[in-house]
């Protein structure tokens, strides 16, 4: 049976559209090119078909993750706030401090306060930053957070990160770490350091949040 002409013309647009769809489905389900007749396919119609797979197969490889250095935590007892892991992630603005925290008490955390050592492999002190934070953590909430982490902080390539908390802000209470920095250095440093001791003490600043820890910073 012959098929008339003008159906035919109308026929292979509409054939070689479906092969193109299914090709791109195969290729985006299996993450690789398929193998796909060409036979009666004409040269334009195959050049859209490979530009299709192409684009598909591109749009499905995995970005490398960001560089990131660990830091080590100096844990302290007494401290509602706990630090599960933390790291400086490399991003297109600059670092990020990352954390991920819990809150052991009944009131929520409005802020934190934390040191961060920069030691070199030779357990020399290169940078020592004093810096505040605000946050909002419900009363035993863990989550993941971030920080942009100080224009300042230069790190080399053998370089460790060390990090203690020592101020935490509570929306009733605060918990000062006595000689945070200086335990942190002992430790950093493998001398035998002393557990430093908490002060909990009543909030009567109340400030917005993110403004408690500039006024309540203490020297050190």
């Amino acid at each position: 049976m012959r098929i008339p002409g003008h159906k035919i013309g109308r026929a292979l647009p509409v054939c070689s559209f479906a092969l193109i769809c299914n090709a791109t489905l195969a290729a985006a389900a299996g993450n690789q090119n398929p193998a796909v007749p060409s036979e009666g396919l004409s040269e334009p119609v195959m050049e859209v078909l490979a530009t299709s797979l192409r684009s598909s197969g591109g749009g499905l490889q995995h970005r490398p993750a960001l560089p990131e250095t660990p830091i080590e935590i100096f844990p302290v007892d007494g401290l509602p706030l706990g630090i599960g892991s933390a790291s400086l992630a490399r991003s297109r603005t600059g670092r990020l401090l990352q954390l991920s925290v819990s809150n052991n008490s009944d009131e929520p955390i409005l802020g934190i306060r934390y040191w961060l050592l920069i030691v070199d492999s030779e357990n020399q002190l290169r940078r020592a930053l004093d810096q505040s934070e605000g946050l909002r953590l419900d009363a035993y909430a863990t989550k993941g957070i971030s920080f942009s982490a100080p224009s300042r902080l230069k790190i080399g390539s053998n370089d460790r990160v060390f990090m203690v908390v020592a101020q935490v802000i509570g929306r009733e209470s605060i918990w000062e770490v006595r000689r945070a920095r200086e335990s942190l250095l002992d430790f950093v440093k493998g001398a035998g350091y002393t557990m430093p001791s908490v002060l909990r003490v009543l909030n009567q600043v109340d400030a917005p949040l993110g403004l408690s820890p500039i006024f309540l910073r203490q020297k050190q």
